[in-house]
């Protein structure tokens, strides 16, 4: 059985975001799926998404750019959507740029379901923070 809450995977690479949604369909999440920053944006108008996987290199609209105009739009509201950046670049290298855009954790692409889902479980059961 589906949790109720909706995890949004955004990657342009099919397979890599075809793998990530099966991950997080095995936690037993519900998941959408998006290709790019522009279309997670847009897909945050009509869905209530608990959290976010946001791969950080695309083509449009990198993960960077879109955590950040999302936080801006969450600006002034009681609560934010946590925003997990995933990617296969090493975390040494870009964690500070994730954190500095809004996200709340770094994994690697090539971590184990059980990450995953330890990641997702920490920030679900925190108390959101808003975003000043």
């Amino acid at each position: 059985m589906l949790r109720e809450q909706v995890i949004l995977v955004v990657d342009d690479t099919t397979i890599n975001r075809m793998g990530t949604a099966m991950s997080v369909r095995t936690l037993g999440y519900s998941v959408e799926e998006v290709a790019s920053g522009a279309a997670a944006l847009d897909k945050l108008k009509s869905c209530s998404c608990a959290a976010i996987l946001m791969d950080l290199h695309m083509p449009d609209m990198d993960g960077l750019e879109c955590a950040a105009k999302i936080r801006a739009r969450e600006m002034g509201l009681d609560s934010r959507i946590p925003i997990i950046a995933f990617s296969s670049t090493p975390e040494s290298d870009v964690k500070q740029s994730c954190l500095d855009a809004g996200m709340d954790a770094f994994l690697d692409k090539a971590c184990s379901t059980e990450q995953l889902g330890q990641t997702l479980n920490l920030l679900l059961t925190q108390v959101p923070k808003p975003v000043r």
